[in-house]
């Protein structure tokens, strides 16, 4: 039994060494962390109240989650039954991403049309800001390594980013997908090599 929510959006998994969990988003009542370990007897063991959340992603012990209109939260997760609140960080987003690889959380959409890439694997709990990027009603985005893939909502467009050299970004292609507004984006690599990218 999860907390009542009206809506929910992008959750998430966290695994210790002994036990799994979900991170379940619950919109303007906070999110709720259920112990998942046994999956026939899934429990609520935390719910944290009094900010809203949006989407949520995990980088080492933190969780990372977002909402449009405040700022985004990093909540301690070393004791899940006890995960807390420990920073907001005043950029917010619609969605985000953490690339674990880079150890670079993405905030899409901070602004109207910005992605911001900020840097947790040097300070997980107050990530220094690395680059703010202007994109066309940036929706979604999806990192792997130093090139983000991203969805433009309206008009509808993909947009590929090189962000090895960060603060500089380069835009290596951008290209419409016809048929309405792009929500969100996810790359999938083929076993021989070949990559596609879906929205």
């Amino acid at each position: 039994s999860i907390p009542t929510t009206n809506w929910a959006a992008g959750n998430t998994g966290y695994r210790t060494a002994t036990n799994r969990y979900l991170i379940q988003t619950l919109g303007s009542g906070g999110l709720a962390i259920v112990d998942t370990t046994n999956p026939a007897n899934a429990t609520v063991i935390r719910t944290i109240t009094g900010i809203s959340v949006k989407e949520v992603k995990v980088y080492g012990n933190y969780a990372y989650a977002s909402t449009d209109s405040g700022p985004t939260r990093v909540i301690d997760l070393t004791n899940p039954a006890t995960a807390s609140v420990v920073n907001s960080i005043t950029e917010g987003a619609h969605t985000l991403q953490v690339d674990a690889g880079t150890g670079r959380l993405y905030l899409n959409r901070a602004s109207q049309n910005q992605l911001r890439i900020l840097n947790v694997a040097a300070n997980p709990v107050n990530p220094p800001l690395l680059v703010a990027y202007s994109v066309p009603d940036i929706h979604d985005s999806h990192p792997q390594g130093n090139t983000v893939y991203v969805a433009g909502g309206s008009p509808s467009a993909c947009y590929i980013l090189d962000v090895s050299a960060l603060p500089t970004v380069t835009q290596l292609w951008s290209f419409p997908i016809p048929g309405g507004y792009l929500h969100d984006v996810d790359l999938y690599v083929h076993t021989d090599g070949q990559k596609y990218l879906y929205t």
